[in-house]
């Protein structure tokens, strides 16, 4: 049974979605050596993911899933930790706003570089509000199933708000709930929740979550679904 050296777990814990991926995962559930060199990795990369015990193939995709939903809220977070970096850079030059699009300038040229055309790949819109979109993790034929896209004005200031689009079965909105996310909660008032961008500034949870809670009680998590590429 070959091992794989820390170098090959580095790749597949950063980019674990890759199919070519799914030999390395399940090894790692096998191998005692590589369980453990794996959490040396994931260590390194700040990722506080339980390592698998031994199983089956389910067991290493489901902890593939998990160590992918991780790498993608981390994201979400540099994200947002890179915005409130540049306001406070900005501030200190008198500036109180920031053009989002300042953040994907280097991300837009290493894509034109490597589409050989000199201009960002056409379905990479740069020009657009930034946005995120989130899932729950229920059939979307369910009475419980919300889907939320994001979205981030081009200009952000400690004061901007944050829309979030509330959708259910159907794309229906959503119009009586309540938003579960990083550890607060938001009133869904026609399909929308505004939030405050200092609250994802001063997210003392430190917790990574996002659900809603329906009006009879009933309540389902999910996870973000897409993540742009902007924003790695």
């Amino acid at each position: 049974m070959k091992c794989y050296s820390l170098e090959e777990l580095l790749a597949f814990a950063m980019n674990p979605e890759k199919p070519e991926q799914e030999e390395i995962a399940v090894h790692v559930i096998k191998c005692g050596k590589c369980r453990k060199d794996f959490e040396l990795v994931l260590e390194t990369l700040g990722n506080e993911v339980q390592a698998p015990l031994p199983g089956d193939k389910a067991l290493a995709e489901a902890a593939t899933k998990e160590l992918f939903a991780r790498q993608k809220w981390n994201s979400f977070s540099n994200f947002i930790e890179r915005i409130s970096s540049t306001l406070q850079e900005q501030a200190k030059k008198g500036l109180s706003f920031l053009n989002t699009a300042q953040l994907f300038a280097p991300q837009k040229k290493v894509f034109a570089a490597s589409s050989g055309t000199g201009s960002a790949p056409a379905q990479l819109s740069f020009n657009d509000a930034p946005s995120i979109t989130f899932e729950a993790d229920t059939p979307d034929y369910s009475d419980y199933y919300w889907k939320i896209q994001m979205v981030f004005p081009m200009m952000i200031s400690d004061s901007a708000m944050i829309q979030m689009k509330v959708s259910g079965k159907s794309e229906k909105n959503i119009n009586q709930g309540t938003l579960l996310f990083l550890g607060k909660e938001y009133r869904i008032m026609f399909g929308n929740v505004s939030i405050p961008f200092r609250e994802f500034k001063n997210n003392s949870a430190c917790t990574s979550s996002i659900g809603i809670r329906f009006d009879d009680g009933s309540a389902t998590s999910g996870s973000i679904k897409f993540l742009p590429e902007s924003f790695l």
